[in-house]
């Protein structure tokens, strides 16, 4: 770590500096201090990005709480795809915050929540550090903990419903009981069992909540097989923890997965359809397989791979290189050891704590890789990568060169995320409301059947603004589907035997939001309500050549607008959606009655929509 400009006695801090001295990066008061600002900080971050408008939160998060607390899966198909079938839990909390809360203290409160990750790392650290004294030891874990806090991952969830950051602090609450309590744990006393179904139902409860969390059950498990105590010990130890996990499961997640056997007959529908068949689905096993890799070349070099081309793990483009860092040393750590063993010397200075984490990383990677390949889902690893790549390094270079080797690299890991910025999965700028829309008048919502086409869109959330009787479908969800789903999908619109209706969202334009901000701006200045504001506008988007247009106003002078051939262009995507949604339509027995529909728009945050609601009909 950084060296004092001059020779101090590192437990006692400089009294030249008064009682700031006593707050100094290594002192036990700037750890107190961080554990409150730095999750405060985060909740300020979260508030930065903006509004939550992530796909998953347009296409699911939204309708799977909204239609738990109404029963709507009695009565709709589909609506959010797949995921439709998603354990519901955290989507309920988020649409109660949303709807009871304004915005922007929803985002600072996830983000708070989130940044209490550093927290729990930094206690992480603390128990698995093995410097040279104590306050070098606080003071190593509190940079690691920022590290943690700094990886790509973490960052792109901050103060988004997408789930991932909010169970990871279940997952590395368990890692950390584990390690606080690691001596405790070989006793054979009903205290130290209580401790181990507990650390198992922590990571039982993240895995019911959200399934991707299992590969870290597996993890813990295997990691308590490197405690010291003898073999009895260690798979005691295991067993408890595997026992605690399938209490945590069923409590958390136990009442949905009865649910869909009793409507499905299988417990994760539509996934794994190849062990539980069911009518609606063919037989699959996990359904998204774009993420995998491609070879076994692939597999062993996934690592470098993904870390160079992050969209082969990732829809969005996150610069990170603590992978490639740590399975570098992971490759060259097990060389040595290798190496150091053949030459009959001791292989490894690790203690059994380091190795529990190492473990914990290394089985989780490899469960992950197998399992799903898909970025988010590491989180709960990713931000203890600092910290097992400064435990390979430092056990790799004994002494302080080790430590000094090892705090620029993780330095430079953390650099490259923060020169590149992390991106996330999609934000806007707030409004108090997070989500509202106009809508049609329903006579009879007990009759009335709207469809989605599915596809890109993720327009779900808007079935959270009707009423509740309204029945949804998907066309076509983002699942493999057999003749069977199109035929109970007719059934519904039958059997309810009113008005049938087609959601068609307009296109998103890249140049129409470039015209939404810049109003947005203008609103927010008054600028363009003189014509003198008016006037300077026009040079500057000429001057530019801005893609913009400015067309008289109500309220004020002029306002944005697109150009004319940017307009035309739009009207033309907007006609060739439409012609397609009409082919599907056709394909699935359904066809518009005619081309009066109505518009009408919705609102996340203050980035607004444009969606129609159009007649359908039976094909006889």
């Amino acid at each position: 770590m950084l060296n004092h400009l001059k020779h101090t006695n590192p437990e006692r801090p400089d009294r030249g500096l008064g009682r700031w001295g006593s707050i100094g990066p290594g002192s036990e008061r700037a750890a107190l201090i961080a554990r409150y600002v730095v999750p405060i900080l985060f909740g300020l971050y979260a508030l930065l990005l903006g509004q939550d408008n992530n796909w998953d939160m347009r296409n699911y998060h939204l309708y799977n709480g909204f239609a738990f607390l109404h029963d709507k899966l009695a009565i709709d198909l589909a609506p959010g795809g797949m995921q439709t079938y998603f354990t519901p839990t955290l989507d309920v909390l988020t649409w109660l915050l949303y709807a009871w809360l304004p915005a922007p203290l929803v985002g600072f409160a996830l983000g708070v929540l989130h940044g209490l990750a550093f927290v729990i790392v930094f206690d992480i650290a603390r128990c698995v550090l093995d410097g040279e004294t104590p306050r070098r030891n606080e003071r190593t874990s509190l940079w690691i903990a920022l590290a943690g806090g700094l990886t790509a991952n973490y960052l792109s969830g901050i103060g988004n419903s997408m789930g991932d950051n909010t169970t990871a602090l279940l997952v590395l609450l368990a890692v950390s009981l584990t390690l606080k309590h690691w001596d405790m744990l070989a006793q054979a006393s009903l205290r130290a069992v209580a401790l181990a179904l507990t650390i198992g139902a922590l990571t039982g409860v993240a895995s019911g909540l959200k399934l991707t969390n299992t590969i870290y059950a597996i993890a813990l498990c295997a990691g308590c097989l490197v405690h010291p105590g003898n073999a009895i010990t260690r798979l005691r130890i295991g067993f408890a923890v595997g026992m605690g996990v399938i209490v945590g499961l069923a409590a958390s997640g136990g009442y949905w997965f009865a649910t869909m056997w009793r409507i499905f007959r299988n417990p994760f529908f539509p996934q794994f359809s190849n062990l539980f068949p069911n009518p609606l689905v063919p037989p699959i096993g996990v359904a998204d397989l774009r993420w995998f890799p491609r070879s076994v070349l692939d597999a062993l070099l996934w690592p470098f791979i993904f870390s160079l081309h992050s969209q082969r793990i990732s829809d969005t483009p996150i610069r990170q290189v603590i992978w490639a860092l740590l399975y570098a040393a992971a490759i060259l750590w097990v060389a040595r050891a290798v190496w150091r063993a053949l030459d009959a010397r001791r292989a490894t200075s690790l203690t059994s704590r380091q190795a529990f984490v190492l473990v914990f990383i290394a089985v989780g990677y490899v469960m992950w890789l197998k399992t799903f390949s898909v970025y988010r889902y590491v989180v709960a690893m990713e931000v203890l990568a600092p910290l097992a790549l400064y435990v390979l390094v430092d056990d790799m270079l004994p002494g302080r060169a080790g430590k000094r080797i090892a705090t620029w690299v993780i330095a430079f890991a953390t650099l490259v995320v923060v020169a590149h910025g992390a991106p996330t999965y999609g934000h806007v700028r707030w409004a108090r409301k997070g989500f509202h829309a106009d809508t049609p008048a329903i006579s009879d919502p007990r009759r009335t059947t709207g469809v989605l086409p599915g596809g890109a869109q993720g327009l779900s959330w808007l079935v959270t603004q009707f009423p509740p009787d309204v029945a949804f479908v998907t066309l076509d969800p983002n699942v493999l589907v057999t003749s069977r789903y199109n035929e109970r999908l007719k059934d519904i619109i039958a059997q309810r035997g009113g008005p049938a209706y087609v959601v068609l969202g307009d296109v998103e334009n890249s140049r129409l939001e470039t015209v939404r901000k810049a109003q947005a701006l203008a609103d927010e200045t008054g600028f363009l309500r003189s014509e003198w504001g008016c006037t300077l506008a026009r040079r500057v988007v000429d001057g530019l050549r801005l893609p913009l247009a400015l067309k008289p106003g109500e309220a004020d002078r002029c306002r944005f607008a697109l150009r004319a051939g940017d307009e035309e262009d739009l009207q033309a995507e907007n006609a060739a959606q439409a012609k397609k949604t009409a082919a599907s339509l056709e394909a699935h027995g359904l066809r518009m009655t005619s081309t009066a529909c109505g518009t009408y728009h919705g609102w996340i945050g203050n980035h607004s929509i444009v969606y129609q609601w159009c007649p359908i009909e039976l094909l006889r």
